[in-house]
């Protein structure tokens, strides 16, 4: 009994310790897995999958009682925990910047740059992502930027600001230097300097007034957009094409020194008064050299009349009286032109001065009847050029903005003087 009681302890023995031995080579098979799983999912840049499969080995490696071995599998877990945060930013800086949300794509990158090494590989490839969306951003600044100093330019151009304008216009080439239209708009809104916009739209022309027959009747016609100078044509800026061009003077002048000098050939305070005693022909020579051209009657009838159709630039009220017209036929007449502006009524609604009075003022036109009109209301011809708005010669009869007169173009006057209109190029179809 004693024999068989120890043999069954020496089998038990040798049971057990092969047992525990399989167990091990099962726990060491199963270490190795994990960690080749885990190796695995790293190069194939999974992350989450890697740490779980390197809890697990830590899990057998403590089994095993392998401390160096946890030891590694440790600094692992540490590094794939690092990769697995510069993936997660990473990937929200992808999206954001996909989005076109590069300040946020920058931030996320940013981020994901903390969790890696200068010397890593991805620090390269994170490296170009944020000097992407670094361009990117500037880019989309400049753009905006653009965009709001063009539109302020447009704005000011309509609202007939052209120093604000070209302000706009300046900032804008700073930010963009090659951008074309802004150049050329610049070039553009220096020649709008004292020229008021008309939008595009309806204007209301003539007259059904029995005393106004060439300029029955009254219509609506459709005009595009366009300048036209907020004064009449000064002394001091006519005189400056007749020195630059050779251009005749007007006859009134005093006679001007063949080189140049000897000073203005009017007095100093009639700089700014308009230019007189100059033909049509003289008129369209000065349109020309200033790179503009003369309105024509349309043009000028609603400059001065703006989109209701009013009788003179302030409306209806004939009691109104500071306009320089004459105020009655009886009064002695007025003995010259005064400076242009100076008239606090004399402004239409669209900015013009001096239309209803001061001097009136030649236009591109040919006399001609009004469409409907009665072609006997008067004498007209392709020959005669039409002459608008009242002066100081004239009263108030004749400074009503539908009234129309007319001249030879070689003819010349003491109270008729001009103004210049400006076309809209194509380029800018904002305005037009």
């Amino acid at each position: 009994m004693q024999r068989q009681v120890a043999a069954w302890r020496r089998y038990c023995e040798v049971f057990a310790g092969e047992s525990e031995e399989i167990e091990r080579k099962l726990l060491e098979h199963e270490l190795g897995r994990h960690l080749r799983e885990a190796e695995q999912a790293l190069a194939e840049r999974r992350y989450e999958q890697a740490l779980a499969q390197l809890y697990r080995a830590n899990e057998v490696a403590e089994r095993l009682e392998r401390p160096a071995v946890r030891t590694e599998i440790e600094e692992k877990a540490r590094r794939a925990r690092r990769l697995a945060q510069f993936q997660a930013s990473f990937t929200e800086g992808q999206r954001h910047e996909q989005a076109g949300r590069y300040q946020e794509a920058i931030q996320a990158y940013r981020r994901a740059g903390a969790w890696i090494d200068d010397g890593d590989p991805r620090a390269k490839m994170l490296a170009a992502r944020l000097a992407a969306c670094e361009r990117a951003l500037a880019s989309a600044a400049q753009s905006s930027a653009v965009e709001r100093l063009w539109a302020e330019a447009i704005e000011a151009m309509r609202h007939s600001r052209a120093e604000q304008a070209q302000a706009a216009l300046r900032a804008l080439l700073e930010v963009d230097p090659g951008h074309e239209r802004a150049r050329r708009a610049l070039e553009f809104a220096a020649r709008i300097t004292d020229m008021v916009y008309v939008p595009a739209g309806p204007a209301i022309i003539g007259t059904d007034e029995p005393d106004a027959r060439a300029a029955n009747p009254r219509r609506t016609v459709r005009l595009p957009a366009f300048f036209i100078d907020r004064f009449e044509v000064r002394n001091r800026q006519f005189l400056a094409m007749v020195q630059a061009s050779g251009e005749a003077p007007p006859p009134h002048w005093r006679p001007m020194p063949a080189g140049g000098g000897g000073g203005a050939p009017f007095p100093p305070e009639q700089a700014d008064h308009p230019v007189v005693q100059v033909s049509w022909h003289q008129a369209q020579r000065y349109a020309a050299w200033a790179g503009k051209r003369l309105p024509d009657e349309l043009e000028w009838e609603k400059a001065a009349r703006g989109p209701d159709g009013r009788t003179w630039p302030w409306g209806e009220d004939t009691e109104r009286r500071r306009v320089h017209v004459q105020a009655a036929s009886s009064e002695q007449l007025p003995v010259h032109t005064r400076p242009v502006g100076t008239a606090p009524d004399d402004e239409s609604p669209y900015g013009c001065m001096d239309m209803a009075g001061n001097v009136s003022e030649w236009t591109g036109s040919a006399f001609l009847p009004y469409p409907g009109g009665d072609p006997r209301a008067a004498e007209f011809s392709e020959q005669l050029k039409v002459i608008r708005g009242g002066s100081w010669r004239y009263g108030l009869h004749y400074a009503r903005l539908f009234h129309r007169d007319r001249a030879r173009p070689e003819e010349r006057f003491p109270e008729v003087g001009f103004r210049c209109a400006l076309d809209i190029p194509e380029w800018l179809p904002e305005l037009r």
